[in-house]
């Protein structure tokens, strides 16, 4: 039997569906980063080469071939796929489904992050990350203006945070804060270096980065673990009187 996605999406139980969709999503900015990949050309001496393969010509007639099977996948994979998410959630919206028991057991994973006015920022992130790629990958041939724009990116979805907090729980909103502040100076640190030109970056710009990533990793780890602990802690107090009650 040949299902269809949306098909497939009613038929399989809340933990496949979760996982089906977290497959795309998870896959989202590697498939965006190759499509664009295939797109971008950079300098080779007389000529320019594709970014992914360089032993194909830019201007060489196979390259034109394959081109517009990679800009059918950018239509509808990067485009399509969050369109169509904030298509669906609109309609929920309009159908005043969003906070239904039985929406939310099955959907409520893409949505229920957020507070309820902002229902439909999964697709807006997933746009974020398809501009963030494209700016990585069609400007590495001019590293000041692809540093310059990733930092503007980067600043300007920091406002949009600091002004909508659109999380429902307040750690994650200052976590995000902090997150896109690190990606903006790890963009700084790399700007006026093309790797493509001027090989690897230098081993200071490399323990620098390490270093940020590694504190921003362990930071996040210990804000979860503080949270399990202290979900135990509160969780414990609660139901002291009842366990001693057991217990005795």
């Amino acid at each position: 039997m040949n299902l269809n996605p949306p098909l497939l999406l009613y038929v399989l139980s809340r933990s496949d569906r979760i996982a089906y969709c977290s497959l795309h999503f998870r896959s989202f900015s590697a498939v965006t980063t190759d499509a664009f990949s295939l797109i971008g050309c950079v300098s080779a001496g007389d000529t320019e080469v594709v970014l992914a393969f360089p032993a194909l010509d830019c201007h060489s007639a196979a390259y034109a071939r394959r081109r517009s099977v990679i800009y059918f996948l950018l239509v509808m994979w990067v485009a399509a796929l969050p369109i169509g998410l904030f298509l669906f959630l609109r309609y929920l919206r309009q159908a005043d489904k969003l906070a239904n028991a039985r929406t939310l057991h099955r959907w409520g994973f893409l949505y229920s992050t957020y507070r309820p006015e902002y229902y439909w920022l999964e697709p807006l992130y997933l746009m974020r990350r398809a501009v963030v790629v494209s700016l990585s990958v069609l400007l590495l041939d001019d590293s000041h203006v692809r540093s310059t724009a990733l930092v503007t990116v980067m600043w300007l979805c920091g406002l949009l945070q600091v002004y909508l907090r659109p999380y429902a729980h307040k750690p994650a909103n200052y976590w995000e804060i902090v997150v896109l502040a690190v990606l903006s100076v790890l963009a700084s640190l790399i700007s006026g270096h093309s790797v493509v030109q001027d090989g690897p970056y230098t081993i200071g710009v490399q323990v620098l980065s390490s270093l940020l990533v590694a504190a921003l990793g362990l930071a996040l780890v210990g804000a979860v673990l503080y949270g399990k602990v202290a979900g135990c802690r509160d969780w414990f107090r609660s139901n002291s009187a009842t366990i001693c009650m057991q217990v005795s």
